[in-house]
């Protein structure tokens, strides 16, 4: 009975361990594993050895050992399933049917020991024994499939140790064996074809065979598919499905196969029961997943996910685990990740913590410390990159060097940790410059390459890399070899990435990164126009939100700056800006990222300003880079890059503000860069370079010797540093030439100017002919070589400083800032000496003039380079003069005068003959030209409200005018139309003369003369004035001032007043002697020289001039010129021979000869006595009255007070043909543009309004108000006034006001100008010379002041 008992006791022990087991399985109790081994334990030591039972109790406790291993990781556990296991495959002899079980699950022991512990014996012996099994199993036993399986799944172990690729191929054959040899309806059938997905799956990562990946994942369909819901094994494979679906994901870039394998994870993880001990895996892999979405698609719910499942799965894996280490180091992975994309600190410590516990925890000898060493290696290499502590970097470089050793040849990963190796001692190189380094890194990742076969998924990774390589050695030593290779390389990469990849886009951009850098080394246009082609592409590539977007869009505003730099498109420019300003706007302020995204903005706004010189792109360079510099941390590889940038922008301000604190932090700024790089970094040049920049401008500003001693031993170290052939070799050679010649002009040691020429010289032989900066190369040696002609007196040398001026002045390429200084020197040198290429540089100067003052500027900045024009135009017609050119005199002072004014007519111009020949390209001149009008006034630019919108209005401009100057092109292609557009010759300039003499009085310092044209005369007609001089008029300009504030009102503040005060004895004394010297030096001599003898009262018909004034003679009344001391001043005024009015250009009566075409006529008349803040006007409402009552008969429309508002004056303008203002002017000193007509509720009607007119059928505009053509002093050639903006909008004539008139006086010159061109209601605009001649010598016969008749003139027609 006890022995019936004992039999039946350890069977049913061993059944309830069986079951127990089994339970676990589905359910992952770990106390049910642990209470079955205990069962399993009691029948084995219960059962009697010569019992078969006791083989069969052996196995199951062998087994079940196996499980806790598998949920704990406790060693003991599968030492005891190998141990058990091993007695079991001892004692079962071979012919016993259950050997082959036994070994197969001995096998499957061994396995899971090497998995652990990485002892390579148990990995050889798993393969044997299984092997084994399947060679002791005969075809058609039903557990063959099952041995081929397990032995298939050890050899991709092995694979995976060793990585023999034979290994790989029978893993796969044996699971197809196994999948074949298994019916359909088998309950193993969807394990198996799991696992030979997965073999697959690795030799597709292996070897980049598409169809391994596409039989990976249709196996895996399969598995999914046979697997009943509610099967324990159903999440298994799900999760293996989801992997093969990433794979091919990450090689063809499908996002389906994306979105479907997170799909899968998710079920996966769904369908697993808490406590199953594939939780933790499962949710690690999903987490593997999110994080790789968000690095394709940027969201960060998916990053945030990813972390908080990663931690769930770290949560859920007991201490001890084999997998524990695995999971730390994807889930420093992931906050690795969210670091890189949020810059929390905190992240990126976490990440290294996480990655050092999974390589301490990871034995010595295991397959997987290599792989944990690399991610370690990662995350100090990313930290370093952001803090910049040199620790990090050296761990990095040896930790990754251990990964390398500890991976044996022909394993698959060696090349991957090769690869990143290399990415770890390129950064040092960065850092330190250490030239071992970047060869190393280089040999190393050839060495990568080379390992990994043809059609591996990481080739093209590791090709790109390798290309990166070779641009970094490149920039530090210039040899082209190096650029051609990594060009070379990274195309390979691209070529082998698939379209729809998602690195695709990364790798378009760093091809335009190497395309970059060797036009700018070789100059080949084609080079930079496909680096912005391909980044382009990458942006294209990339969906909005993507984590990488705004770093492929300032790598492609680095591209489209660089093309601007070169060939000066301003489109180019402004994409710059615009797609580096959505960089900076994409990237939150903690991204690590940020502050380089701030800094190469900051840049694109420097050239900008430099280009277009408006201030506010100056300020916002160096907001932008200071806050660059304030988010970059103290020992970032980026610091003294972004230090150094502030400092020369800062320099730039200094040199436009002269703020001596400015100058004072660049060379501070500079200095830190240079502190903070390391002797034999690549960058340490450039920052000398900066650094020796700043301090030779403060030396030329403030004088101390030591500041240009420093900036010279600064240079001479930056060009000894500077490699031969380097891009920035000839700059910065030149920049050592100028410090050399500033120390020479303060010491005058003939050894500084002599190298001076030596370097520059240099500079420019190195300099290829037609690059931007060759110019300035120029410039600079023509400079230096000035200077020792003028300390030798050697002719030799002159001709050489002509030489090189002209060459910079005449070129067709860079900055023409650069050139029109070259140009200057060259003038000033050529006039002093009288040499013979004086004439051709003046020429040169008037043709870059445009392009100084170029249409794509708002208007204030091209009066503001106009002003730095100064004296041009009239300095050359000074030498055209005295050469005997007449001709040349006149064109030169067309050309060279009221710049503005002539581009905003070129927008007007008629193009009938055109629209004949060439009809679409008309149309399409005409939509550019009128758009362009639209945004070429200063009102369009304050329509924009906040800075942003100013930058877009601007942008638009511009973009604008690179359309029409194109267009302009096509039409100068066009037979006949070669000079469309072009400055007048003169054989169209002299028909200005149809309607009476038109004569030019030139000043200049050299000389002054009148140029006469003649109706029917072909020639110039000549008159020096000898008796007059430049400073002569000056000092009459000022008298004149002097007397005008002197009334009591300054020039600023003139109005039109209600009533003058008498006027003191002396102040009508000193304006006679004023009128009286110009009539003596300037106007009789005219007079005389084209025989006005004739009194005007003995004249059937008045003799008309024209007068066009040039520098204080602008400003001058030329009209009342006369002497008016004798009681009857007869014939000796000029008033009592001609009818006197003023052009500002001879355009102004070509391009307005014509007949005005027909329409109704319409007299407007405005007034405006009561402007607020103004005096009351109450001559104004009279002169209104007494304007009315010459208006019978004709269409009269008045418009007083607030009916006369901006707007309803500016739409009856439209409607009328002449126009009268009876009201205040103002003349805006700061921004003449601004000067304007003050209209109802204290309004101004601006020149800036007025010049956006055009009237066809405008024909006269009686200005009854103050200052309509005072004009600028600082823009005496441009015609700034309310007169000549009434011209531009289409008026052929203009009555206006050189400076105050009197509230009295107005109405009564109104009414006699209307007597006489308004006789019996037939309005003639032509008589209002006359009719204003005959006004004003009444009311100076009247004896009025001068002030009160005087400042009357006619414009125009």
């Amino acid at each position: 009975m006890a022995t019936s008992d004992g039999a039946q006791k350890f069977i049913y022990l061993n059944n309830l361990g069986t079951s127990l087991r089994h339970r676990f399985n589905h359910l992952g109790d770990i106390a049910d594993i642990n209470h079955s081994i205990l069962m399993l334990q009691d029948a084995v030591q219960l059962t009697p050895d010569h019992l078969s039972d006791k083989l069969d109790q052996l196995h199951n406790l062998s087994i079940s050992f196996l499980h806790p291993f598998e949920h704990v990781g406790h060693i003991t556990d599968i030492d005891n399933s190998i141990r058990v296991g091993e007695d079991v495959v001892c004692l079962t002899p071979d012919s016993h049917p259950d050997k082959p079980g036994c070994l197969s699950n001995l096998g499957s022991s061994l396995l899971r020991r090497f998995q652990h512990l990485g002892n390579i014996t148990d990995m050889d012996n798993s393969i044997r024994v299984l092997e084994d099994a399947v060679q002791l199993s005969p075809d058609g036993h039903p557990d063959k499939p099952g041995y081929l399986d397990n032995l298939g799944g050890s050899l991709l172990c092995r694979f995976e140790q060793l990585g023999n690729i034979s290994d790989l191929d029978n893993s796969v054959k044996t699971q197809e064996n196994s999948v074949q040899l298994t019916p359909d309806g088998d309950p193993n059938k969807p394990g198996r074809l799991k696992n030979l997905g997965g073999s697959l799956l690795r030799r597709f990562e292996h070897l980049g065979n598409i169809t391994d990946i596409d039989s990976s994942i249709r196996v895996g369909e399969d598995a999914v598919r046979l697997t009943p819901d509610g099967h324990p094994d159903k999440a298994g494979c799900l999760n293996t499905l989801g992997g093969s679906l990433l794979c091919r994901f990450q090689r063809l870039g499908n996002f389906l196969d994306m979105d479907n394998s997170i799909r899968m994870q998710e079920e996966a993880v769904q369908l697993t029961p808490d406590g199953h001990p594939d939780k933790p895996g499962r949710l690690n892999n999903l987490g593997t997943l999110l994080l790789c979405r968000f690095k394709l698609l940027g969201n960060t719910t998916d990053m945030d996910n990813s972390i908080k499942v990663q931690e769930d799965a770290m949560q859920l894996t007991p201490d001890g685990h084999l997998n524990k280490p695995g999971r730390l180091s994807n889930l420093g992975g992931s906050l690795l990740s969210r670091f890189e994309r949020l810059g929390n600190i905190t992240d990126m410590n976490d990440s290294i913590r996480m990655q050092e516990d999974a390589v301490r925890l990871t034995p010595n000898g295991h397959p997987e410390k290599p792989r944990h060493l690399n991610n370690l290696s990662s995350s100090l290499l990313c930290r370093f990159e952001h803090l910049g502590n040199i620790t990090d970097i050296d761990n990095s470089i040896k930790i990754r060097e251990d990964a390398v050793q500890l991976t044996p040849d022909g394993h698959p990963n060696k090349p991957g940790h090769l690869n990143n190796l290399g990415g770890s001692l390129l950064s040092r190189f960065e850092r330190l410059g250490n030239i071992t380094d970047m060869e190393k890194s280089i040999r190393v990742v050839e060495e990568a390459v080379q390992l990994t076969p043809d059609g591996h998924p990481d080739k093209p990774s590791r090709l790109n890399n390798l290309g990166g390589l070779f641009l970094s050695r490149f920039e530090h030593c210039s040899n082209t070899t190096d650029i051609d290779n990594s060009i070379r390389v990274r195309e390979d990469a691209i070529q082998l990435t698939p379209d729809g990849h998602p690195d695709k886009p990364g790798r378009l951009s760093n091809l335009g990164g190497s395309l970059l850098r060797r036009f700018e080394h070789l100059g080949n246009i084609t080079d930079i126009d496909t680096s912005i082609r391909v980044r382009e592409d990458a942006m294209q590539l990339t969906p909005d939100g993507h984590p990488d977007k705004p770093g492929y869009l300032n790598n492609l505003s680095g591209s489209l700056l660089c093309r601007f730099e070169h060939l000066g498109s301003i489109a180019d420019m402004d994409n710059a800006i615009r797609v580096g300003e959505n960089a900076v706007r994409l990237t939150p302020d903690s991204h690590p990222d940020k502050s380089g995204y701030l800094n190469s903005l900051g840049g694109s706004l420097i050239r900008c300003f430099e280009r277009l010189g408006n201030i506010a792109d100056l300020s916002n360079s160096i907001r932008v880079q200071e806050d660059a510099v304030q988010l970059t941390p103290d020992g970032h590889p980026d610091k003294p890059h972004h230090l150094t940038s502030l400092g020369a922008t800062l320099l730039r301000r200094f040199e436009c503000l002269s703020n001596i604190i400015d100058i004072d932090n660049s060379i501070r700024l500079q200095e830190d860069a240079v502190r903070l790089t390391p002797d034999g970094h690549h960058n340490k040049p450039l920052y000398l370079n900066n650094l020796g920049s700043s301090l030779a401008c403060r030396f030329e500003h403030l004088g101390n010797i030591t500041d240009v001693n420093n900036s010279i031993r600064v240079q001479e170290k930056t060009v000894q540093l500077t490699p031969d052939g380097h891009p920035d070799k000839p700059g910065r050679l030149s920049n050592l030439g100028t410090s050399l010649l500033f120390r020479f002009k303060c010491l005058g040691n003939i050894t500084d100017i002599d190298n001076s020429i030596r370097v520059n010289e240099n500079a420019v032989q190195l300099t290829p002919d037609g690059h931007p900066n060759k110019p300035l190369f120029l410039k600079t040696l023509g400079s230096s070589l000035l200077c020792q002609f003028e300390h030798l007196s050697d002719q030799a040398i002159f001709e050489m400083v002509i030489k090189t001026l002209s060459t910079a002045a005449l070129s067709k390429e860079g900055s023409p800032s650069v050139r029109f200084q070259a140009g200057i020197i060259w003038v000033q040198q050529a006039q002093k000496t009288f040499h013979t290429s004086l004439l051709m540089a003046y020429s040169a100067l008037l043709t870059l003039l445009p392009q100084l003052a170029w249409l794509g500027l708002p208007m204030h900045e091209r009066h503001r380079e106009l002003r730095g024009a100064g004296t041009l135009a009239r300095d050359a017609a000074s030498a055209a003069i005295e050469a005997g050119e007449f001709r040349t005199a006149i064109e030169w002072l067309e050309q060279g005068r009221s710049v503005v004014w002539g581009q905003l007519l070129q927008l007007r111009t008629p193009i009938n003959e055109l629209q004949q020949v060439h009809p679409k390209l008309a149309a399409q001149f005409i939509q550019v030209s009128n758009q362009l009008q639209q945004t070429s006034t200063p009102l369009h630019m304050s329509e924009a409200g906040d800075q942003h919108s100013l930058e877009e209005v601007a942008q638009e401009h511009r973009q604008l005018t690179a359309h029409w100057e194109a267009i302009l092109g096509e039409v100068h292609r066009i037979q006949g139309f070669e000079s469309f557009l072009l400055p007048k010759p003169f054989s169209q300039l002299k028909g200005a003369a149809h309607l009476g003499p038109v004569v030019t009085l030139n000043v200049s310092s050299a000389r002054c003369d009148a140029l006469v044209l003649m109706p029917g005369l072909d020639d110039v007609l000549h008159i020096p004035l000898p008796n007059f001089t430049q400073t002569i008029a000056k000092a009459l300009q000022n008298e004149l001032n002097d007397l005008l504030s002197g009334s009591g009102r300054l020039p600023s503040q003139l109005e039109r007043p209600v009533r003058r005060k008498p006027l003191v004895l002396d102040y009508n004394s000193k304006f006679k002697l004023i009128l009286a010297q110009l009539w003596s030096n300037v106007v009789k001599p005219v007079l005389d020289a084209l025989a006005f003898t004739v009194s005007i009262l003995c004249s059937i018909i008045p003799s008309r001039i024209w007068w066009c004034g040039t520098g204080p003679l602008a400003f001058l009344p030329i009209h009342a010129a006369g002497i008016y001391d004798t009681p009857d001043p007869g014939n000796q005024c000029i008033s009592d021979f001609v009818v006197s009015s003023y052009i500002s250009t001879l355009s102004t009566l070509i391009d307005n000869h014509q007949v005005t075409p027909p329409h109704h006529f319409q007299l407007l008349a405005v007034a405006q006595p009561n402007a607020p803040h103004h005096s009351t006007l109450p001559g104004a409402r009279k002169e209104l009255k007494l304007i009315q009552n010459h208006a019978e008969g004709i269409h009269f429309v008045s418009l007083t007070d607030n009916a006369a508002t901006v707007e309803n004056v500016l739409h009856h303008m439209g409607e009328s043909t002449w126009v009268h203002f009876a009201c205040h002017g103002v003349q805006d000193v700061s921004n003449p543009t601004d000067s304007g007509l003050i209209l109802a509720n204290g309004s101004r009607l601006k020149l800036s309004t007025i010049i956006k007119l055009s009237l066809s059928h405008a024909e006269l505009a009686f200005l009854s108000a103050c200052e309509t053509a005072t004009g600028s002093e600082d823009l005496s050639e441009e015609a700034v006034h309310l007169a000549a903006g009434m011209l531009l909008a289409g008026y052929h004539g203009v009555i206006a006001t050189m400076w105050t008139i009197g509230d009295t006086d107005a109405p009564c010159i109104a009414d006699d100008v209307y007597s006489h061109i308004l006789i019996a209601g037939k309005p003639d605009y032509t008589q209002a010379a006359f009719a204003l001649h005959q006004a004003v010598q009444r009311l100076r016969l009247q004896g009025a002041s001068f002030l009160s008749w005087v400042p009357y003139i006619h414009i125009g027609f």
